[in-house]
């Protein structure tokens, strides 16, 4: 599922060197791809200029580069009308190899695989559409593993920042989730001359990163949470109870997502729960039958209570304990919702949501955009871009 951003969710770099028509222009294309189907209208002019403190002259421009590209039409009375939703990869029609010129970019990650980093992950998708973007550009992108296997290994910061001096690289991704990659290797990338980029798996976290972070350093963050309220306004808005079950093991990440349903449930007067598991071996995700007991105890009698698992095995082990304590028991009322949209469990028809490494890398290719128009500035200033996670609704399979 998308969630919309309204218009004042946008706003101007005044230390952009880019100009203003063309800083709204992106705006407008940003805010156009994530307008429901039923939305076919921008605002008015004026409302814009209201909302961004422009003057008329630069609204008109950046609305008449818009019709020149075919993604709207104006008429007097009825103002812009959106008639494209579909664009380029990166946003808009502009041709990068001019800028790129045989450039090469690169991607720090993580991956235990011992064969290759192109996997189902999201981790591996990322590689895999980044690629796909920034080839027909002419553009390599070069991947450094941060963890141990025979393949590769970049545990020296140093090292690794070498390597990129030595291949050219000028801009570069790095995964940070948890304590898989410190916020020391940005900090000597941009000493380096190198920008970096971080691509932070879960927004929450930005809060701890937050007094590390330097001017230089530029963001794409996953909102999962704003994801997880969105769902249960739009697909759940009759649900009698909201529970939340995890494995105690994933409980540090997860904490944030439960504290989502459990504000949804407050604000509805319905009743919440949050379950935790004690974790079981090295099975990531499993939970024991005594915390799948509770949640069955919790839903009888209700009409229509609602699951969110910690991920898609978490939701998979579930629905196995669910039918071994009570095999003949009619489940159907029971929404359960896993995460991370697992190709493992794809077959169980499962609701979940997916990282969606497509808008992910997409908006990892408007930063590189900045940058090339601009290298030298982009040095000194950050700029952000929050992402959503996609709800994949399987309930009508």
């Amino acid at each position: 599922m998308q969630v919309f951003r309204k218009l004042s969710d946008f706003s101007l770099d005044e230390n952009d060197p880019v100009p203003k028509y063309e800083q709204l222009k992106r705006i407008l294309l940003a805010y156009i791809a994530g307008l429901p189907p039923d939305r076919e209208y921008l605002p008015y002019e004026e409302e814009i200029c209201r909302q961004f403190g422009i003057s008329r002259r630069t609204v008109r421009r950046a609305l008449e580069e818009l019709r020149r590209n075919g993604v709207i039409e104006t008429t007097k009375k009825r103002g812009s009308r959106v008639v494209k939703r579909n664009f380029s990869p990166d946003g808009s029609d502009e041709d990068l190899s001019s800028l790129i010129n045989g450039s090469a970019v690169g991607l720090v990650t993580v991956s235990d695989r011992e064969d290759t980093i192109r996997s189902d992950s999201f981790r591996g998708q990322m590689v895999v559409e980044l690629e796909r973007l920034l080839i027909p550009q002419e553009c390599s992108l070069v991947v450094y593993n941060m963890r141990q296997n025979h393949w590769q290994d970049w545990q020296d910061y140093d090292a690794l920042v070498d390597s990129m001096k030595d291949k050219g690289i000028k801009w570069a991704l790095v995964y940070v989730h948890g304590e898989s990659v410190k916020v020391e290797l940005l900090h000597k990338l941009l000493r380096a001359g190198i920008k970096p980029v971080a691509v932070i798996q879960a927004f929450s976290s930005m809060g701890e990163l937050a007094p590390h972070w330097l001017p230089g350093i530029d963001y794409v963050a996953i909102n999962h949470t704003g994801s997880i309220v969105q769902a249960l306004h739009e697909h759940f808005p009759t649900a009698d109870l909201v529970a939340y079950v995890s494995n105690e093991s994933d409980s540090f990440w997860s904490r944030t997502r439960a504290d989502a349903c459990r504000e949804f449930a407050v604000s509805r007067g319905i009743p919440f729960e949050c379950l935790v598991s004690p974790s079981l071996g090295e099975i990531r995700g499993e939970i024991d039958a005594a915390t799948v007991q509770e949640l069955l105890q919790l839903c009888s009698g209700r009409e229509y209570p609602v699951c969110f698992a910690a991920n898609d095995m978490t939701a998979e082990s579930i629905m196995e304990n669910m039918h071994t304590l009570k095999p003949d028991a009619r489940l159907d009322n029971l929404q359960l919702v896993g995460y991370d949209n697992s190709i493992e469990q794809r077959s169980l028809n499962i609701s979940t949501f997916d990282f969606d490494a497509s808008t992910v890398s997409r908006a990892v290719l408007d930063l590189y955009r900045d940058f090339l128009r601009a290298p030298e500035h982009s040095l000194r200033v950050s700029r952000g871009i929050m992402v959503y996670s996609k709800f994949i609704d399987r309930t009508s399979l």
